[in-house]
């Protein structure tokens, strides 16, 4: 997935960015989910198995996936280049 955001682009995300993310990923029904339960960017990034049983079953493997993969993209350069 080329157009996986970056980890620390997604950590400063509200609940409402990041439902608006999954419904353009076309995960119909969990942007309710992230909205309900006010998931954050930054809780996304690390969810939880209790957090990931709250989302529709048939898109839980794909949101967890996305959730991993969002975790592993980091720029380059992160917070030790910028001294």
């Amino acid at each position: 997935m080329s157009s996986t955001p970056y980890r620390s682009d997604v950590l400063a995300w509200s609940p409402q960015q990041l439902a608006d993310y999954l419904k353009r990923m076309n995960l119909p029904g969990c942007d309710k989910v992230v909205l309900k339960n006010s998931i954050s960017g930054s809780r996304f990034v690390n969810l939880t198995d209790n957090d990931i049983q709250k989302f529709p079953k048939l898109h839980a493997p794909m949101i967890s996936k996305l959730s991993n993969e969002i975790y592993k993209n980091e720029k380059k350069g992160g917070l030790f280049g910028k001294r």
